[in-house]
């Protein structure tokens, strides 16, 4: 890669975290962090989650994640449960209240989202839908 280019993919990633307010690391109007909404996201995603397989996928440290977990069973809005298989093994699942706070964050980063992406045509949503699907499928 040329060096403008490294730059100007830099220089787009800096902005776009700033739009998101990633670095704020705080979800507007509610009082979770950005990681602590995808732990729940991730644990609703998935069937019998396990805090290992969650710092593998998310890329965090486990005693990090741990701390998350505590924080958001100590809400109520997560419970572990013993593995049917090996009691050592706790099973993460959304409680009600986890699903009704996921529900929110969801509907917030919607409403975030339309309000970004409304700016755009129909035609230039439509690249940039193509253009996101490409980057996704050649960096996963």
């Amino acid at each position: 890669m040329k060096k403008n280019e490294v730059d100007a993919i830099r220089a787009f990633n800096r902005e776009y975290i700033l739009i998101l307010g990633i670095l704020n690391n705080n979800m507007k109007d509610l009082d979770f962090s950005l990681t602590e909404g995808r732990v729940l996201f991730e644990i609703n995603a998935g069937e019998n989650i396990i805090a290992n397989q969650l710092a593998v996928k998310l890329q965090l440290d486990r005693s990090y994640l741990n701390r998350l977990i505590n924080r958001l069973s100590h809400l109520n809005l997560i419970e572990k449960k013993n593995s049917e298989s090996d009691h050592r093994i706790k099973i993460l699942n959304l409680t009600g209240k986890g699903h009704s706070v996921l529900k929110e964050i969801n509907l917030q980063n919607e409403k975030m989202t339309e309000e970004i992406f409304s700016k755009f045509s129909q035609n230039e949503l439509h690249d940039i839908i193509q253009t996101m699907h490409l980057i996704t499928n050649r960096l996963l």
